[in-house]
């Protein structure tokens, strides 16, 4: 049953009829063809739906890390304030002491005359 097809020039042109096509489906049956269509149609949206999610994970870490960076602001903002708060605490303990210490060198000085 094997048809022997004979060698052609590289020049001459193949031509295929829809016969031909449906020969070719009939032996090889409709499992391969379903498959390749398959493939092609299924194909794209499986592999768009495979970049989406990973799309979809970097920008939930890029989120994350925003949200972080933004506490990490607040946190150093608070901080800050702290710090000039006690400064202030720390600027008031010092003038109080030197003028204590003032007060109490012109108390000795007072007594030594």
């Amino acid at each position: 049953m094997h048809r022997h097809i004979p060698a052609r020039c590289a020049h001459e042109a193949i031509t295929v009829t829809p016969g031909d096509l449906i020969q070719v489906i009939e032996r090889v049956g409709a499992w391969p063809l379903a498959t390749i269509l398959l493939v092609v149609i299924i194909g794209p949206w499986l592999m768009s739906m495979f970049l989406d999610r990973a799309q979809e994970r970097r920008h939930k870490a890029v989120a994350e890390m925003y949200d972080h960076n933004v506490k990490l602001v607040q946190e150093s903002q608070d901080m800050a304030k702290r710090v000039c708060i006690l400064t202030e605490d720390v600027q008031g303990a010092l003038i109080m002491n030197a003028q204590a210490m003032t007060s109490l060198a012109e108390i000795i000085k007072a007594r030594q005359t």
